[in-house]
């Protein structure tokens, strides 16, 4: 009879030792899948935020070339009034909640600008002709604007510039510049147009007028 009492008795402690390792286990799991949900919720945060820097330089870039820009074209001694307007194509919205990833890299894709184009006789004001281009994305890193559509036989580069003279800077300096903060509005524009019927480029400077 005690030999049984011995052998129930070590039954139960076998069963309990078990018990206590499963519980044990299941805790420990418990943690590390708690650690991992954390540390991919900090990888998500961390993704937004960049996310979200990309995005304030981009919205910037917009805000600082938009608006209205004039100039003239001198081609073979013929002289062109040309007029360049830069509409962003995304409003920034003044969001009260935390945007998922999906939104933000929306938005990213989407910072684009709708271009028109109108170029006339100086002398003569009706004798406009021009595109209007949509959906064009600028080079933010390299301070440029490549303008083209199959719907206009002109095509157009710019490229943004700052100052004037020996402190004259282009392209890639002004954007750093805007994504400084250090520029607000660009106030003048270098560009050149290459004409389907012409294989001469030709080269202009473009003044902010809005």
């Amino acid at each position: 009879m005690k030999i049984i009492n011995l052998f129930a008795l070590l039954l139960v402690s076998l069963l309990v030792s078990c018990g206590d390792d499963d519980g044990k286990l299941a805790e420990k799991t418990q943690v590390q899948a708690q650690e991992s949900i954390n540390a991919e919720n900090q990888n998500l945060e961390r993704r937004a935020a960049d996310l979200n820097t990309d995005l304030v330089k981009q919205q910037n870039f917009i805000a600082a070339i938009a608006g209205e820009y004039e100039g003239q074209i001198i081609d073979e001694g013929e002289v062109w009034s040309i007029k360049l307007r830069l509409v962003p194509t995304m409003p920034i919205f003044d969001y009260n909640r935390v945007r998922t990833l999906a939104e933000l890299e929306y938005e990213l894709q989407n910072q684009q600008v709708n271009v028109q184009v109108l170029q006339w006789d100086p002398n003569l004001q009706v004798s406009s002709v021009g595109c209007i281009f949509e959906d064009i994305r600028p080079d933010f890193k390299g301070g440029k604007i490549d303008i083209f559509s199959q719907g206009c036989p002109n095509t157009y580069k710019i490229t943004l510039q700052d100052g004037s003279g020996d402190n004259r800077l282009m392209g890639a300096s002004v954007a750093a510049l805007i994504n400084q903060s250090r520029i607000d509005q660009v106030s003048t524009l270098q560009g050149s147009l290459q004409s389907n019927g012409n294989a001469n480029t030709v080269f202009f400077s473009l003044e902010r007028t809005y």
